[in-house]
């Protein structure tokens, strides 16, 4: 058996209701049923609606959404890192504010987004969280001659010829 539970409250948008959140996830004092409250601001004033649902339906909501997957790389490449090229954003004029661009290249790797004039490569720009560990990552894998795994996502917004990076992997 579900409940509907509606509340009106005649507080303006500037002011908090005084409420009492019961937490979902946590499975607390053994109950059957278990409370979601969902808050809503209509035509200034807020409304909250709570929804009754057994333990059950919790379960079935919180797998459902755990279940939806967050991997935004769309393919990889595993294979020996054949060049690295360095170079400044707009390498002709120096600048020192300028974006370091990494290009690293993979003999075998798909050419870029299907392009005729494509590389075989992958590019990280220095404004990327993991840059510099990239770069130490990928020195270790060439000098060390090792098979390294390269995610990349299935644009080339960066470099119009190179694929955007994802993340790396090294290891076995």
């Amino acid at each position: 058996m579900k409940q509907w539970v509606i509340q009106m409250h005649n507080n303006h948008l500037n002011t908090k209701p005084n409420l009492r959140f019961t937490s979902w996830l946590a499975c607390g004092h053994f109950s059957h049923y278990v409370t979601l409250p969902v808050g809503l601001v209509l035509g200034g004033r807020y409304v909250l609606i709570e929804f009754k649902v057994n333990m059950i339906t919790k379960a079935v909501i919180f797998l459902g959404i755990f279940s939806f997957s967050t991997y935004a790389a769309s393919a990889s490449y595993t294979g020996k890192i054949e060049k690295l090229n360095l170079h400044g954003n707009n390498w002709g004029t120096y600048n020192p504010n300028d974006l370091g661009v990494l290009n690293i290249t993979m003999k075998g790797m798909p050419i870029s987004c299907g392009q005729e004039d494509g590389y075989n490569r992958v590019v990280i720009t220095s404004d990327h969280v993991l840059f510099t560990s990239v770069l130490s990552i990928v020195m270790a894998a060439k000098l060390a001659d090792r098979d390294i795994t390269i995610h990349y996502l299935n644009s080339c917004n960066v470099r119009s010829g190179s694929w955007d990076f994802g993340f790396v992997e090294l290891g076995d």
